[in-house]
């Protein structure tokens, strides 16, 4: 969607009755890990910012510290409407804002209110938002999918599905000074391509000379009986 206005209207109203997100974080150790988090805003504004507290001393501040790539993955199953977020996250020390946004239930989390030690205000920048928004009724449904298991045809598309471009990544993706996505795309498969065979040719210089000959003489390769058609490979024990 190129309209970032619209977007955003059409994003916050899929999202903005979804109480909690699955707020997902890169470990250390390359894994992913998914927490629950209230989302506090009341609407969402220009700056196409949604905003969490957590613990500071918590795992999910570390990680998005360590690598501000985040998702955030809403899903209503009554309405089935599903919407995955992606944004870049960082602490933002902002007690004005942390007011604006305090509630009984924050409260209840941090009993030191605003001013606790161990709060911190989470701002994620939305970048990119993929939905699924299923409009059909439960039994319109019930009778595509019936009806695609008697006839053997996949059932007939239910409900929108789309894609939100917000911030700078809008035109980044087409616009950039890199050139459009797909040549980005080539250059970069390219530079991987270039990078292996370079490795292969590091590690091949790396061998010994007789590095086959040597493997060859201190194991025996077996194989399977020759057929009486086949001819003998010469060098192998096939016995």
């Amino acid at each position: 969607m190129s309209d970032s206005s619209n977007g955003r209207t059409q994003l916050w109203d899929l999202i903005h009755d979804i109480k909690f997100a699955m707020f997902v974080t890169r470990q250390g150790n390359g894994h992913l890990q998914s927490r629950p988090m209230t989302t506090q805003n009341q609407k969402l504004g220009d700056d196409d910012t949604l905003w969490f507290f957590m613990s500071r001393s918590g795992d999910p501040v570390n990680d998005l510290v360590a690598e501000p790539i985040v998702n955030l993955s809403y899903a209503d199953t009554g309405s089935d409407r599903f919407v995955s977020v992606s944004g870049q996250a960082r602490v933002v020390d902002d007690k004005a804002k942390t007011q604006e946004l305090w509630s009984k239930m924050a409260q209840a989390w941090f009993p030191g209110g605003v001013d606790d030690p161990n709060l911190a205000l989470i701002e994620v920048k939305i970048v990119h938002a993929h939905y699924w928004n299923v409009t059909e009724s439960k039994i319109t449904q019930l009778y595509q999918m019936a009806k695609a298991a008697m006839t053997g045809t996949r059932p007939e598309p239910m409900g929108q599905t789309g894609e939100v471009h917000l911030g700078e990544a809008a035109s980044a993706d087409t616009l950039d000074t890199g050139g459009t996505r797909d040549a980005r795309d080539a250059r970069s498969a390219s530079g991987t391509r270039s990078a292996l065979v370079k490795s292969e040719k590091e590690a091949s210089a790396q061998q010994p000379e007789n590095f086959k000959d040597v493997a060859l003489q201190d194991k025996k390769v077996h194989i399977p009986p020759l057929g009486q058609d086949a001819a003998p490979i010469h060098g192998l024990d096939t016995k």
